[in-house]
């Protein structure tokens, strides 16, 4: 689980590398939200096996947050 945690902070550089590259628009991941969240906290699901559900919402809320900042980021670079 460490490792996933590890990697969920790489998450921000490959929508950024996905936007500038073509691949993906700001747009169309902006209307799309509500979306990607399912499936963000669905990936957080899979990932962390945890009975009381709190370290899967750890990882969805960080997810979702680092989603934000890399839309954020995006826009500027």
């Amino acid at each position: 689980m460490l490792v996933m945690f590890g990697l969920i902070f790489q998450f921000p550089i490959l929508i950024v590398l996905s936007i500038k590259s073509g691949l993906l628009e700001q747009h169309q991941l902006k209307n799309k939200r509500m979306f990607v969240y399912g499936l963000l906290i669905a990936f957080a699901m899979f990932v962390a096996p945890d009975i009381t559900g709190m370290s899967q919402l750890i990882m969805a809320v960080f997810l979702v947050v680092l989603f934000e900042f890399s839309l954020l980021i995006s826009r500027f670079v």
